[in-house]
């Protein structure tokens, strides 16, 4: 099962590729799209089916609007798996400036001095700088008993090319 918020530029990609194996194993904010849907709805998701594997995937600026919550699935335990799409900025608005030739302004998340953190509120944060990475850290993810949060490394530039 799988959930995410709708107000990124990732989310028309996965969106348009994810195979969802069947009916009630997708779940996405539409319509309001509200940032950060992703991880209540994933620790609502894991109370409601214990037994299945639970995936939330968000870009880092819905990610950083409900960051406190990553605290409530550790005091629950709940083994939930949130994909953070860092990729620096709030992209989708990004990418509507840049389309309208607007000037950037306001979309940038994180300075050139960001550093990771090892973990959030509790929770172990493995930083995924390629496939190969983030691979690993999802099965280790689906795997655990606890909850984990990947830092899926992301180059804005490549929504250009898809989108």
């Amino acid at each position: 099962m799988a959930f995410w918020s709708q107000t990124s530029e990732h989310t028309h990609i996965i969106g348009q590729l994810w195979d969802t194996k069947g009916p009630g194993n997708f779940l996405v904010s539409n319509g309001w799209s509200s940032m950060g849907f992703g991880i209540p709805a994933a620790i609502a998701a894991k109370l409601v089916h214990p037994d299945r594997p639970v995936l939330a995937c968000l870009g880092d600026g819905g990610f950083l609007m409900m960051i406190g919550e990553i605290n409530t699935a550790v005091r629950l335990g709940l083994p939930v798996v949130f994909v953070v799409f860092r990729d620096r900025h709030l992209s989708l608005i990004r990418g509507k400036q840049v389309r309208k030739g607007y000037h950037q302004d306001g979309v940038e998340l994180f300075g050139p001095n960001y550093t990771p953190s090892d973990n959030f509120f509790g929770a172990k944060v493995i930083v995924a700088e390629d496939e190969h990475a983030f691979r690993d850290a999802l099965n280790f993810g689906l795997g655990g008993a606890v909850p984990l949060i990947i830092e899926a490394v992301i180059d804005p530039a490549e929504y250009d090319h898809i989108i």
